[in-house]
């Protein structure tokens, strides 16, 4: 089943697993299910979370099909990985743990690996340092690419946030990420995170304008006070979500919605948020 065939005209509202959260991989599936959501992003996070077992995993991909339910799965980012890391042992290490993310939305029959791109200490600024973060980067995104095609998985890259001031993260902007699309071929899409942007300082609407909304793989909805990556709902009255959702709407995608929280209670209320600006959109 095709992302595209999941929404039937519903409110393509979908959740992000919330790593360390009371929810393993079957219960976050059956949170998904009885709360209306139409997508989970699941989190591959070994260090942190059990991972199923074949037999386990064969019964999320029926369940999943059965309630009619499309998922994705973010590839490991909790141990600091870093596809674009000058220190050799950090790289492979890295990419190691990005293929295995891989092969994991492969068995999980999942539509995208969502990963972030690489980043270096800022003290270096520009130079050699920040040339080899980006080369690796590339080679990485490019690899797994082709590695995912055959998989039957897309790559969907996401924005960096602002926060971290010791780092220099690559994918802060529109015009790096389609940088790295570009050195890709084209076989790439997009994961746009709402509240990367905002503590970044730039406006998300414009953001996903000069993305492309016909790039857009994914995208993660929370809000923040604009220099934390605190991860809340985002109300139905912001004027730049109220925007994206109506040229979301002309444009005729079925991209996911995914709230992203750290906690149920937040994903609720982010889900009925968007909820309730959909219908109000359209009339409803």
């Amino acid at each position: 089943m095709s992302w595209n065939e999941t929404f039937n005209n519903e409110v393509p509202v979908g959740m992000e697993q919330i790593v360390l959260g009371p929810l393993n991989y079957a219960d976050c599936l059956d949170f998904a299910r009885k709360n209306g959501f139409r997508w989970v992003e699941f989190k591959y996070e070994p260090d942190f979370m059990d991972v199923p077992g074949k037999a386990e995993l064969d019964r999320i991909r029926r369940d999943l099909d059965l309630a009619r339910i499309g998922c994705s799965v973010h590839a490991t980012y909790h141990n600091r990985e870093n596809l674009g890391a000058v220190d050799d042992e950090i790289y492979h290490r890295s990419l190691r743990l990005t293929r295995e993310s891989l092969r994991f939305a492969a068995d999980m029959g999942a539509n995208f690996l969502t990963l972030h791109p690489g980043d270096a200490p800022k003290e270096h600024g520009e130079g050699p340092v920040w040339d080899l973060c980006r080369r690796r980067t590339w080679e990485a995104v490019g690899g797994l690419a082709d590695e995912a095609e055959k998989l039957g998985v897309v790559i969907a890259v996401e924005n960096r946030n602002g926060c971290d001031p010791g780092l220099r993260k690559y994918g802060k902007t529109p015009e790096e990420l389609l940088e790295i699309r570009k050195v890709a071929d084209g076989r790439v899409l997009f994961t746009l995170d709402w509240g990367h942007v905002l503590t970044t300082g730039q406006d998300p609407l414009e953001f996903a304008r000069a993305l492309g909304y016909h790039n857009l793989g994914l995208c993660h909805i929370h809000t923040n006070n604009g220099r934390d990556d605190l991860h809340q709902p985002l109300g139905r009255d912001d004027h730049s979500f109220r925007v994206f959702l109506e040229e979301y709407m002309e444009t005729g995608l079925s991209v996911p919605l995914n709230v992203e929280s750290k906690n149920l209670s937040d994903l609720l209320s982010g889900a009925r948020e968007i909820t309730a600006a959909w219908k109000e959109i359209n009339g409803e």
